[in-house]
């Protein structure tokens, strides 16, 4: 295996396998073969880069096959073989589907082959209401997914790896906001310090809060 391949961005949404299961895999590889070749779309791995670090830990040299298509086919395809062969609960696909909206997407690939370089992704973007459809979840679970992903990518990896569900998640994150107090909020504002804070009277602390409070609903995404 001389040629070492980076994965797709698009192969990127869906978890790698734990190191666990990657050595279970390549011990199956190494004793049965490679059963499903490793998907090439640009000259990355589109699909299958699970296979391909197994077959590189069982030293067994992958067999390949070219993706020739557009983004948004490309992306079609990573989404419905991934959930096609793994059993993913609701929460886990809220999550992919939040990674997936608002994704970049390319033009037409027009007869590409492996070593063919990428080309630069135009500037259309995947909708919310289309990731829902591709992952056959509702948008405002991909809204809460998407929030979760922005304030704690720890409790996102969570809900990726079902450790935890996305409603549970979700008020976590929620419940951590809320534990911002007015002298937390003014000192990462910049506003003023803890100990200028604290000397300042109550009527006073309650508009510097009032303040804040206007400046997180306009800068703030829920």
């Amino acid at each position: 295996m001389s040629t070492d391949r980076k994965p797709h961005r698009f192969a990127e949404i869906f978890p790698m396998l734990s190191d666990e299961e990657l050595q279970d895999l390549a011990k199956n590889i190494k004793e049965r073969g490679l059963q499903e070749p490793i998907t090439l779309y640009n000259g990355e791995i589109l699909d299958g880069r699970n296979r391909y670090s197994a077959c590189r830990i069982a030293a067994v040299t992958p067999k390949m096959k070219v993706f020739n298509g557009t983004d948004e086919e490309a992306l079609q395809f990573v989404a419905s073989h991934n959930l096609h062969r793994r059993h993913l609960t609701a929460s886990q696909r809220a999550m992919i589907a939040a990674k997936i909206a608002d994704m970049p997407v390319g033009k037409p690939a027009g007869g590409k082959t492996e070593t063919t370089p990428a080309k630069k992704p135009a500037k259309k973007k995947t909708s919310i209401a289309s990731a829902a459809k591709k992952l056959n979840v509702s948008p405002a679970s991909i809204k809460k997914a998407k929030k979760i992903l922005k304030e704690n990518p720890e409790k996102a990896g969570q809900v990726e790896s079902g450790a935890k569900s996305l409603d549970q998640a979700h008020k976590e994150v929620q419940k951590d906001a809320g534990k911002n107090t007015d002298k937390d909020i003014a000192v990462k504002l910049g506003n003023t310090s803890i100990a200028t804070l604290g000397r300042i009277k109550t009527e006073y602390r309650k508009d510097i809060f009032e303040r804040v409070k206007i400046w997180l609903d306009a800068n703030v995404e829920l």
